[in-house]
């Protein structure tokens, strides 16, 4: 354990900057993928923080905006991408065999919020 101003510190982390590593996740936070011992070490094909891009942070697996300009607003950690209702995010970069899983499955894990809910949304969609 690391001691700055009498504050116990883990390694690694700044208790003045609640986002030591840049990834837009805060440290601490259980499920950053990109924290040390996080989830590039297990198998993650793709992490899009979606903060000011669409970009895939692991990979190449980048985003393409699709039915208009996607914006960008405030989110629970950093910013998020607004969606219309019109709106998707393709993934057109990549080599789409990445997906392909060994006994067909995966998990896909995503924060969402809607303001309503009209009819039943997709979160994630394989066309093709």
């Amino acid at each position: 354990m690391l001691l700055k101003d009498g504050a116990e510190l883990t390694a690694g982390t700044d208790p003045s900057n609640p986002d030591t590593d840049g990834d837009t996740v805060p440290d601490g936070v259980d499920d950053d993928p990109l924290a040390s011992g996080g989830g590039f070490e297990f198998g993650l094909v793709s992490y899009w923080p979606l903060d000011s891009d669409l970009l895939d942070a692991a990979d190449d697996n980048h985003g393409t905006e699709d039915g208009g300009v996607i914006p960008f607003e405030a989110g629970k950690f950093g910013n998020a991408i607004s969606l219309d209702g019109t709106q998707n995010v393709i993934i057109t970069g990549g080599d789409e065999s990445e997906f392909d899983f060994t006994g067909g499955s995966m998990t896909v894990s995503a924060w969402c919020t809607a303001a309503s809910i009209t009819h039943w949304l997709a979160v994630l969609n394989r066309q093709g």
